[in-house]
């Protein structure tokens, strides 16, 4: 017989530490792939999350998935390409949270060429 004293079978778990609680995050491209898996880890780690991305209903449902888990989250069309978008991103972020402290500037452009063949133009 196993005293459940001794094996802590009864006790509750422990709540998850949030390490990043109080500081707001934006993950550009987090509408898919590794921005959405960099999303829900800084959700989990207590951040709310604007979830940005180049396709909008991607970045809602990421967005509202986090909701449905407990998370703060918020979903914005962004095009990283274009100043008045991003200025637009920021903007919301703040007016919701009142500040922004973590960037992760994961939005990037596929180009079927090798970087180092790529004219000025491309990789502006």
């Amino acid at each position: 017989m196993t005293d459940s004293a001794t094996t802590g079978a009864d006790e509750a778990k422990p709540a998850p530490v949030k390490r990043l609680a109080g500081r707001v995050a934006w993950v550009t491209g987090s509408g898919q792939g590794i921005g959405e898996g960099l999303a829900r880890r800084l959700a989990a780690e207590g951040c709310p999350v604007l979830v940005s991305d180049l396709n909008a209903e991607n970045a809602e449902a990421v967005a509202a998935s986090l909701r449905d888990h407990g998370a703060d989250a918020m979903a914005v069309h962004t095009d990283v390409t274009k100043a008045d978008s991003v200025n637009a991103a920021v903007s919301e972020a703040v007016s919701r949270w009142g500040r922004l402290d973590i960037l992760v500037n994961n939005a990037g452009l596929i180009c079927p060429k090798a970087f180092t063949d790529l004219t000025e133009a491309e990789w502006d």
